[in-house]
């Protein structure tokens, strides 16, 4: 633990505590501890709960410090950079420390599929403004390319997967609970005494549940209902599944290249990226090919991304060109792993359209530079 004494008391400090916790405020020595003032009062903290008080800065100042050590041709700094950013909101700032990142290396395709994308964010959420840095030359676009998924095509796959034995945070936004109720008041269940008023009094989440069994809820409805995290089948894609393929089928020789193998492109630029972690599941669920599916929900055994991992002596499909194996047999770990994991999702799958795929939110082409 960083030593506590000498601590400046008139600048914000940011106190991280041992259970995971920060705050930030004003900070003063007490007996024994220190006092934090928040904006909604203030708390002493013993000095056994904390682990550490730094210097407190906002987002755009961590970004701006980070951007400043970058060096002048670090294109992948950008990128990831870029990311961050993004993540936490600066979309403008993201967008240009993507361009930096392409004007630095034109063929850099994942930093102009983000671009892309983060353009795409800015027009939906605000108007137009000049980027917050501005590259010499103003990099080409290939409208053409598939572009990662973006927040409201995460929230929809979440509502798609979410079973009953999930227990994740939801936002419910726009009077959607009441706009469900005026559509479905008098109707099975809910021309019941008492039933809509016992549906008002369950959680969230069970609410959800219910409102996905009881009506086909349409775009407008699934678009205000967000869960917040992920449910138990995406994560165990992310965390189990998604690695066992990263490394042998999305490399650039591979899956992972501008010319992706058989028309199938996956991601695998960052080990940690909602975004990438989500195209590539969905990529993955609804890609067809003649030899049939690559995950087939009602018959995990035969799904093509078990079958094309087997040594071909062994798969009932073999990989249509030479390939090292990802499984020994059928009995490998890795194998039972994911043949379970497809067996967990829904089926049948519900042919749901992202938001993304909708007609008004297709992306376009960027304006030429003026």
């Amino acid at each position: 633990m960083l030593a506590l004494a000498g601590v400046a008391l008139a600048a914000p400090r940011e106190v991280v505590l041992r259970d995971g916790r920060s705050l930030v405020g004003e900070v003063t020595p007490i007996e024994g501890g220190f006092r934090v003032v928040l904006p909604l009062g203030a708390v002493e903290v013993p000095i056994d709960q904390i682990v550490q008080i730094r210097p407190y800065s906002t987002p755009g100042d961590e970004l701006a410090r980070r951007w400043a050590e970058l060096a002048p041709r670090d294109a992948r700094g950008r990128y990831r950079l870029a990311q961050w950013a993004r993540d936490g909101g600066l979309l403008s700032e993201a967008e240009a420390l993507l361009a930096e990142a392409v004007a630095i290396r034109p063929d850099y395709e994942n930093a102009q599929l983000l671009l892309a994308l983060v353009r795409r964010e800015r027009a939906q959420t605000q108007p137009a403004t000049a980027p917050a840095r501005s590259p010499a030359t103003q990099p080409t676009i290939r409208p053409s390319q598939p572009v990662l998924l973006g927040p409201d095509d995460v929230a929809r796959i979440r509502l798609e997967e979410l079973r009953s034995h999930d227990r994740l945070p939801v936002e419910f936004r726009n009077d959607v609970i009441e706009r469900f109720l005026d559509r479905v008041r008098g109707q099975g269940r809910f021309a019941q005494p008492g039933y809509e008023a016992r549906f008002r009094r369950q959680g969230r989440l069970v609410q959800v549940i219910e409102m996905l069994e009881t009506d086909p809820l349409d775009d407008a409805l699934k678009a205000d209902i967000r869960i917040l995290n992920d449910p138990a089948s995406l994560a165990q894609f992310r965390r189990r599944v998604w690695p066992i393929y990263r490394q042998g089928c999305a490399t650039d020789a591979c899956h992972g290249g501008v010319k992706s193998a058989g028309g199938l492109r996956l991601f695998a630029q960052d080990l940690v990226s909602e975004a990438q972690d989500y195209t590539n599941f969905h990529t993955l669920d609804t890609h067809d090919s003649p030899r049939g599916r690559l995950i087939d929900r009602g018959l995990p055994d035969q799904s093509l991304l078990l079958q094309f991992g087997l040594p071909a002596g062994r798969a009932m499909t073999a990989h249509p060109v030479k390939i090292r194996p990802l499984f020994y047999s059928k009995d490998d770990a890795g194998y039972r792993l994911v043949e379970a994991w497809i067996g967990s999702l829904l089926y049948p799958r519900g042919e749901y359209a992202l938001p993304s795929e909708a007609p008004q939110a297709e992306a376009e082409a960027p304006e030429a530079p003026r």
